[in-house]
């Protein structure tokens, strides 16, 4: 008997010890006041320990349960209080279903209570069960918390990350300063979004914002990956992306910080020139990089889309997108410089590779070297030239080129610029001169009848020569005969002496003019009667073809006549009705 009042003591005790720490808890629980259905759950575990200790059956089992819910009470006060933040709509709704949880227990046990006593007897075995059942309630209820704290946990780990696991940055837009609109910027079909310009930390960044219609993170990411296969000291990288919980989507690059223009502004002729080299070099070898990692696409671009991204570091170096320089070519960069100097409008579309050849890396390096200052004229300016090509798109900023229609008084090689007031030619000498070498010259002969060309040679030699033409309705002949610089002395000029010639005379190197070009032309037209008045004239007409003075072509070359000799030294001008006669 004193063993049984024992046991019964130590049963009352512990059921009490359990009641007396939960009503502890509960009261730690108010002070929770973020969670305020907390004190609500240690209410009902309060009434439902109660209610075990009312009911008179298998004592272990009773305190067994007991015991299960304190545990689990204090596992939730621990685990609430030590994450106050983690709390959030799935946790609350775990323990709305805890609570519902304690409160069927303890009706049915209050049920299984309200029995008479003989029943209970009859029934004892079926006490032990319904304890063991609650028990394992129980046991399923801690473990769903358990689980739900664990996704909680990890959702605040989550939303107080700043970095993913390849230790990208994971930004909120109020960790940036978006700035203006740059335009736009497409990736993957249907990839596409805003450009914005902004800062982080002070640090210029380039966010690029996904358009709300897709704009879900599994979109970004994917580009996020591919940039990231393209690590080069010239393509700008991902410093980040958007952290889950923001919206709309966007990740963070790298900027430039300086603008082309703004770098050629503050540096001399000689200094742009080693930087439109450099960048080739650069461009090439970004390419390249490109072409390892198979990720340049072959198909022609149209150059209004080639380089917009175009930006400089603070050296002056490359710096362009890594989508950029999946469709990029030689072309590229040049329609780009022509665009931000104005030469073109950019909305044109031109196939660059058809309009410009690669420039091999080998050649620009050479190019490199000749602007050495120690370096001396050889073999390689005979390529050097195509590298200066007289279309302005090449050269923005350093060179240009232009052309007249009218007699400049200037003879071929002669180089100076043009009198702002005036508009006059101003020699400042001749290239053979400066040079101190034999006059040589290329030359390109073309004639024409009609639109056709009839013949096209760069075999030719000026001479005196009569040319015949018949003078019929409808006839049309043009002869045009160009005489070029070679090659090798434009190059050497402009890579050896033009920024020296530039800054001794104190022009800039753009406005430096070499006359490469002397272009003569002559032709007739004779009117198409259209079958209503016959042509009623000369039937032939002849072009006099006067020879050189001095190895030098004469300013009046030559002159029309209709008689097949020339019986005069000078010139007259002949005039024919219904006839164009042309020579200039």
């Amino acid at each position: 008997m004193k063993f049984t009042l024992h046991k019964k003591l130590s049963v009352d005790d512990a059921l009490a010890h359990t009641i007396t720490a939960i009503q502890t808890l509960q009261g730690v629980s108010y002070a929770i006041g973020s969670v305020p259905f907390l004190s609500i759950v240690f209410g009902s575990a309060l009434s439902l320990l109660t209610t075990i200790e009312q009911v008179r059956g298998d004592t272990a089992r009773s305190v067994r349960l007991a015991k299960r819910i304190s545990s689990l009470l204090h596992l939730i006060e621990q685990t609430i209080g030590a994450n106050l933040d983690a709390v959030d709509d799935t946790l609350l709704r775990n323990l709305t279903l805890l609570q519902e949880t304690l409160l069927k227990i303890e009706q049915d046990l209050r049920a299984f209570a309200a029995k008479s006593a003989s029943s209970r007897f009859l029934r004892r075995a079926s006490i032990s069960g319904k304890l063991d059942e609650h028990l394992e309630t129980v046991e399923d209820a801690s473990r769903s918390f358990h689980i739900a704290s664990l996704i909680a946990l990890r959702q605040q780990v989550n939303q107080q990350a700043s970095y993913d696991e390849d230790q990208l940055r994971l930004f909120r837009f109020s960790d940036l300063q978006l700035g203006r609109v740059q335009g736009t910027w497409s990736a993957d079909p249907g990839v596409s979004g805003d450009e914005y310009e902004g800062k982080w930390g002070g640090r210029l960044v380039t966010i690029r914002v996904l358009r709300k219609k897709g704009s879900k993170l599994d979109k970004v990411l994917p580009v996020v990956r591919q940039l990231l296969q393209c690590p080069h000291p010239y393509v700008v990288q991902v410093l980040g992306y958007s952290h889950p919980s923001s919206s709309p989507s966007f990740y963070v690059l790298e900027k430039g910080t300086l603008d082309v223009l703004s770098y050629l502004a503050n540096v001399d002729a000689f200094t742009k020139l080693q930087w439109y080299l450099r960048m080739f070099i650069d461009l090439k070898d970004a390419i390249n990089h490109f072409d390892s990692l198979k990720l340049t696409a072959r198909a022609p671009a149209k150059m209004h889309r080639c380089l917009p991204s175009l930006a400089l570091k603070e050296d002056g170096t490359l710096f362009v997108s890594a989508e950029d320089l999946v469709h990029a070519h030689w072309g590229c960069l040049y329609y780009r410089m022509a665009v931000l100097y104005g030469k073109i409008e950019a909305p044109q579309p031109i196939d660059a590779s058809a309009k410009t050849q690669d420039m091999p890396a080998e050649s620009t390096h050479n190019l490199l070297s000749v602007l050495d200052p120690n370096s001396e004229p050889s073999d390689v300016v005979r390529s050097v030239y195509e590298r200066r090509n007289s279309y302005p798109i090449v050269w923005p900023g350093i060179y240009s080129s232009v052309s007249f229609d009218k007699d400049l008084g200037a003879a071929l090689g002669d180089y100076g610029y043009f009198d702002p007031e005036t508009q006059a030619f101003v020699s400042l000498g001749n290239v053979f001169e400066l040079l101190q070498c034999e006059k040589t010259f290329d030359w390109l002969y073309v004639t024409y009848h009609g639109a056709t060309v009839e013949t096209s040679t760069s075999d030719y030699t000026w001479s005196e020569k009569t040319w015949r033409y018949p003078l019929e309705a409808g006839e049309e002949r043009r002869v045009e005969i160009e005489q070029n610089l070679c090659k090798t002395t434009r190059s050497t000029f402009f890579w050896f002496h033009a920024c020296d010639v530039a800054a001794q005379h104190g022009i800039a190197l753009e406005d430096l003019r070499l006359v490469e070009t002397l272009s003569q032309c002559w032709g007739l037209k004779v009117a198409d009667s259209g079958g209503r008045i016959e042509y009623d004239g000369p039937k032939e007409a002849y072009f006099h073809q006067l020879p050189q003075q001095d190895d030098e072509i004469p300013s009046q070359f030559g002159f029309w006549s209709l008689e097949s000799e020339r019986s005069f030294n000078l010139p007259y001008e002949l005039s024919l009705a219904g006839v164009e006669l042309d020579c200039k």
